[in-house]
């Protein structure tokens, strides 16, 4: 009877360990596999399409900093009519 309790506390100790109960390395190397698969998942851009959408941030950029600073013109000016 004793033999049999041995048994099952062996059997549930490797149940447990097949079912994830990993020890602290364990836990981190899986993380980064786990990394490593997403990463594969991933649809990275070409470089031609890198490239045009900096250029379209870049022009907008600058269309809007351009924007800014005519609007920053006006106020400056209107502000000196009225204030002298």
């Amino acid at each position: 009877m004793a033999d049999t309790n041995k048994v099952e506390k062996k059997e549930k100790k490797e149940k447990k360990a097949k079912e994830g109960k990993k020890g602290f390395f364990g836990a981190i190397a899986g993380f980064f596999r786990d990394i490593k698969s997403e990463l594969k998942k991933i649809q990275w851009p070409s470089f031609k399409i890198v490239r045009n959408n900096t250029g379209v941030v870049l022009a907008a950029i600058i269309l809007v900093g351009a924007f800014v600073a005519v609007l920053d013109l006006i106020f400056s000016q209107a502000r000196n009519l009225f204030l002298g």
